[in-house]
């Protein structure tokens, strides 16, 4: 894994999978039903099914605004994806962490196939777009791009330039449609498709490292390459047991970030759950303030009790009544 794309982007997906789970949907985010590709981007109101008693949280003022919360800012996710695809040259290529002869060529090739599978990852998302959706998507191609610089990140190295772009587009054309679907099919609410291209095309770029294989003629005509290149130029290298060793890899990964992300992602539900069980205490201080205004006394008894009972409960109850 040269760069990372288990390290780094398997790892940050698989996280982003565990605290989906545990933390659910947005505020307001209409549900994501399987048999819609790309999610409704309505509000939907408090009739929705799936609603709780008495609604969703408004997150702003006016139904106007609240429609507007999920729609996508088309110029900025292309500007988004184009800044990530220069820093990859510095990920990618700056992962030789040396400056000779030797390592300017490796850069170099590394450089090449980075944009290789970025190109040929748009491409394939723009396909599966014309084919699959019969309309373009462009949040989709610029995910199809960043599908293929992480698809790449691990086999940057060693790939040649056919490899590359092979992966690059697998990436766009198949990994990442097909991720996006599986995440949609589980109802998680993954706002930019993160999962489906950190942790999917990071899957796939791990596994097909066992299946590439540099230039070695090339590389034998310039001296050699970097421990790498060399190695899986060896006759005795086995492609099945490289594979063998990337899918054991993964599931260190898998289960190293699993153990991880559960106790930390786990706190922040426990959080929001002990806040959720404060919501009924901040009904009653709502409904006796306003009595307050409408001629009840604070020297009321039933009224000091009820109001001491939840702040003795609730630190955010004594809060809201420090406020008043």
């Amino acid at each position: 894994d040269f760069a990372g794309s288990g390290v780094v982007h398997f790892v940050g997906g698989m996280a982003a999978v565990v605290g989906n789970a545990l933390l659910g949907r947005r505020i307001l985010r209409p549900s994501l039903m399987p048999d819609s590709p790309g999610g409704s981007s309505d509000y939907h109101s408090d009739e929705d099914a799936s609603a709780p008693l008495g609604g969703w949280a408004r997150r702003f003022s006016s139904d106007v605004e609240d429609s507007t919360e999920f729609k996508p800012v088309v110029y900025l996710q292309v500007i988004g994806m184009l800044t990530l695809w220069v820093g990859w040259y510095g990920f990618n290529g700056g992962s030789t962490f040396c400056m000779d002869r030797v390592c300017g060529i490796a850069a170099a090739i590394i450089t090449w196939n980075t944009t290789l599978a970025a190109c040929t990852g748009g491409l394939g998302a723009y396909m599966f777009c014309f084919c699959g959706k019969k309309n373009l998507d462009v949040g989709m191609i610029c995910n199809g791009i960043l599908g293929g610089l992480v698809s790449v990140t691990a086999c940057c190295d060693i790939a040649t330039e056919f490899q590359a772009a092979t992966i690059g587009f697998i990436a766009g054309l198949v990994v990442y449609p097909a991720c996006s679907r599986l995440t949609k099919m589980a109802l998680l609410d993954d706002p930019v498709d993160a999962i489906a291209v950190h942790a999917g095309c990071g899957l796939l770029g791990v596994l097909a490292v066992s299946f590439c294989q540099p230039d070695c003629k090339t590389l034998e005509a310039i001296g050699g390459g970097m421990p790498a290149m060399i190695r899986f130029c060896d006759p005795e290298h086995s492609q099945w047991h490289q594979f063998g060793v990337q899918a054991r890899g993964l599931f260190a990964e898998l289960w190293w970030t699993a153990g991880l992300s559960l106790p930390f992602w786990g706190i922040f539900s426990l959080c929001e759950l002990s806040r959720a069980m404060e919501e009924p205490l901040f009904t009653v201080a709502e409904k006796m303030l306003a009595e307050v205004g409408d001629g009840r006394t604070w020297d009321d008894l039933d009224l000091i009790a009820a109001l001491q009972n939840g702040a003795r409960q609730s630190g955010l109850f004594r809060r809201v009544l420090s406020w008043h």
